[in-house]
């Protein structure tokens, strides 16, 4: 099956508006269900997004113009998205994680109740940098004095892409950080300060989400939000790219989870957000580049995990 973009946009503002959608009148019976019905959004972007034979010419040129083309592999190679002129904050080196995997694996849990603490800048550092850094590069070509590099981080991505983006919210002012919007670049290993929070900064990152009583986000250490550059991706794998992306989310998150957990520290996956809000708040167009996922990090209240 496949529907032109402007007839999926037409269905989505259609039916999944909050004014729109309605969930059934039994979801238990909705649970039970093996199929789609009523051409569901989420069966369209299913089959929409899945890799057909057919597909294997168009995609594979794309794929070969990233590979093969000097040009092409130059370009990728340097892109290092950062917000360059901004205030930088130096992060320390990460600190080694001696827990073993094993350990952190069977620990790990989801953590709602924060002491209110700030996160210190070696905790802040050690957890974006093992998740998310740059762990190791090669050079794509021999004899050049300035060779295009191809770097690896702790995570997979789809073609090597890296079209997830880091911005890290502090909702409260800490020892080692001022309350704000900061940007994570992992080729640097640095913080840009984006802006930071006045008076009711505290108030406005609250209203970001979407959670009952039982987790006060203002409580938390520092609030990571992944955005998809969505572009980076499907240039080289069409729709298919999208399913990447959101995948590549889920890697990076998992690092960020185990990460947290092996320094003691909570952590918590959330998708109770108010979409719109957060790339507002973020100041990014929520098209092109779009938050796709939510992790709150902080001191855990009751003592370290």
């Amino acid at each position: 099956m496949r529907v032109e973009l402007d007839a999926l946009r037409s269905l989505s503002s259609y039916q999944y508006t909050p004014r729109a959608f309605e969930p059934g009148l039994d979801p238990y019976s909705e649970y039970r269900q093996q199929e789609f019905s009523n051409g569901h959004l989420a069966e369209l972007f299913h089959e929409n997004t899945k890799y057909r034979s057919y597909d294997d010419e168009r995609i594979g040129l794309a794929v070969q113009a990233f590979i093969e083309d000097e040009s092409m592999v130059y370009a990728t190679s340097k892109i290092g998205p950062d917000y360059r002129g901004y205030e930088r904050v130096e992060l320390p080196d990460p600190d080694r994680l001696e827990t073993s995997l094993d350990g952190v694996l069977e620990s790990r849990r989801s953590v709602r109740t924060y002491t209110g603490d700030g996160l210190t800048k070696a905790d802040l550092a050690t957890v974006l940098g093992r998740s998310l850094g740059i762990t190791g590069e090669q050079s794509l070509t021999e004899g050049d004095e300035n060779p295009p590099t191809q770097r690896f981080r702790a995570y997979p991505s789809g073609g090597g892409l890296y079209p997830i983006e880091y911005y890290v919210v502090v909702p409260t002012v800490g020892e080692a950080f001022d309350a704000g919007v900061y940007y994570y670049t992992p080729t640097k290993h640095v913080l840009r300060v984006l802006w930071r929070g006045g008076e009711d900064f505290e108030t406005r990152v609250s209203e970001l989400f979407l959670t009952d009583d039982s987790l006060d986000v203002t409580d938390a250490g520092a609030i990571l939000f992944m955005t998809g550059s969505i572009r980076r991706s499907i240039a080289k794998y069409g729709a298919r790219g999208y399913r990447l992306l959101l995948q590549e989310s889920g890697h990076a998150c998992q690092n960020v989870l185990l990460a947290a957990t092996a320094l003691g520290l909570g952590a918590v996956p959330l998708s109770g957000v108010d979409d719109p809000a957060v790339e507002e708040f973020l100041d990014i167009d929520g098209v092109d580049e779009s938050v796709v996922y939510t992790v709150v990090l902080g001191h855990p209240r009751g003592g370290k995990k």
